[in-house]
């Protein structure tokens, strides 16, 4: 974001339409800053007897915009599904949508 003004017109006409007809001129100030990132992401996917899905994950972020004692975070998730549809006892079973 940059900055910059002016002060004492003569007049106020033209407002801020020229600001260096002003006695004053204050220089732009730019409160641009740089920052940097880096991720790693891990997953693991396994289904136990082709019924129960289950998936893990993890994201590892480092940045310049976390505090300064510490640059690193981690994201954990997991996820666990069970395939009803193929279970012995709901194979005769029909839906009538």
């Amino acid at each position: 974001m940059e900055t910059g003004g002016s002060q004492s017109f003569s007049n106020d006409q033209l407002k801020n339409e020229n600001l260096s007809a002003a006695e004053q001129i204050m220089p732009a100030v730019t409160t641009a800053t740089v920052s940097a990132l880096v991720s790693f992401l891990g997953r693991i996917n396994y289904a136990f007897m082709r019924q129960i899905p289950a998936d893990t994950s993890y994201r590892r972020d480092g940045s310049s915009k976390f505090g300064k004692t510490n640059k690193w975070a981690g994201f954990p998730s997991a996820a666990i599904a069970w395939k009803l549809h193929k279970e012995p006892f709901l194979k005769e079973v029909t839906l009538d949508l």
